[in-house]
């Protein structure tokens, strides 16, 4: 029989964590990480943006990437960033120069905010990729807040 899929409530969005992967939290950024042999891990941030702070999602997008990651980005870096639902952003990267491969998500619902990073050495980037994109399309999006 299957283990059961574990769920976590973060700001206004539940996360599915995968058969075989496990948690890690600490005060700021939950991490996901795969049971055995893993060779990268997602890191999840979450925050709200109050009321009256103008907030657009790819300009805080770009700055999370951009200054929080120091990932160096080409001038058409905006051409290869996916929609993978209404208010959630997609954007991959390598970074030859210290051999890592990333994927980032960053998504908005009700002013709260998701940052997900997944790195993992540039050699083994098919290795969890299946598996990383499946967490992130299944992220949901409630009406209630949690923490």
């Amino acid at each position: 029989m299957a283990e059961p899929l574990s769920q976590i409530n973060i700001g206004n969005f539940t996360l599915t964590i995968p058969t075989g992967w496990e948690i890690n939290t600490d005060e700021e950024v939950l991490a996901v990480i795969k049971s055995d042999n893993g060779v990268g891990t997602i890191q999840i941030s979450s925050y709200y943006i109050d009321a009256h702070t103008p907030f657009d999602l790819f300009n805080e997008f770009h700055e999370l990437v951009s200054e929080t990651l120091a990932i160096p980005l080409e001038k058409s870096w905006a051409n290869d960033i996916k929609l993978l639902r209404d208010n959630f952003l997609v954007f991959e990267a390598a970074n030859p120069t210290d051999n890592r491969f990333f994927i980032i998500g960053f998504c908005e619902h009700n002013r709260s905010i998701l940052f997900l990073t997944y790195n993992c050495s540039l050699d083994d980037k098919d290795l969890e990729y299946k598996d990383v994109h499946l967490f992130f399309k299944n992220i949901t999006f409630n009406d209630i807040a949690s923490t």
